[in-house]
């Protein structure tokens, strides 16, 4: 009893969320994956989705856990099948996840055309080109890395792709 009241009488418990709606804070259901999840919808800040995942990566205790729970976020919010089916929101975690993780661009991107399409690919090369990656003071290095990764990406199935055609014939 005595943590409910506490809960109660705690301060700045929501917030008002993108569509308008009252929302729990970090604060108010104390993890910040779950409000996190609540707030992937269409018209989030990308700046949001950004400073969220790197201020829970600047911390030195960050666990994997929060890493696997992040990815699965991002694939959740793409997912056409089972997922919420969101191009931009889901782009920008994505993004966002490989600047804070670079060694898992590549990995993140061969996961893109499975919960969406190969277009997200495209949009994906489009918004690092345009600038998402410049945050950083090395936001060219980061496009081109993520170009490179894509690029990558596309020469693996083509050549997968090509192997299975000739193992048919």
């Amino acid at each position: 009893m005595a943590s409910f009241v506490a809960a109660m009488n705690a301060g700045d418990l929501t917030t008002q969320g993108v569509k308008g709606s009252d929302v729990y804070t970090e604060c108010g259901v104390g993890d910040l994956r779950v409000s996190l999840f609540k707030m992937l919808v269409r018209g989030l800040e990308p700046t949001e989705i950004q400073r969220v995942i790197s201020q829970e990566f600047a911390k030195s205790d960050v666990t994997s856990s929060y890493l696997i729970d992040f990815v699965v976020m991002a694939f959740q919010t793409r997912d056409i099948r089972g997922g919420k089916g969101e191009r931009d929101v889901a782009y920008h975690m994505i993004i966002a996840i490989m600047k804070a993780r670079p060694a898992l661009t590549e990995t993140l991107l061969r996961l893109i055309p499975e919960y969406g399409c190969w277009r997200d690919m495209w949009a994906i090369w489009n918004l690092v080109s345009e600038g998402e990656g410049e945050a950083e003071g090395d936001g060219a290095d980061f496009a081109m890395n993520v170009r490179s990764a894509i690029t990558n990406v596309v020469k693996w199935i083509f050549f997968e792709d090509l192997t299975k055609y000739r193992d048919w014939e």
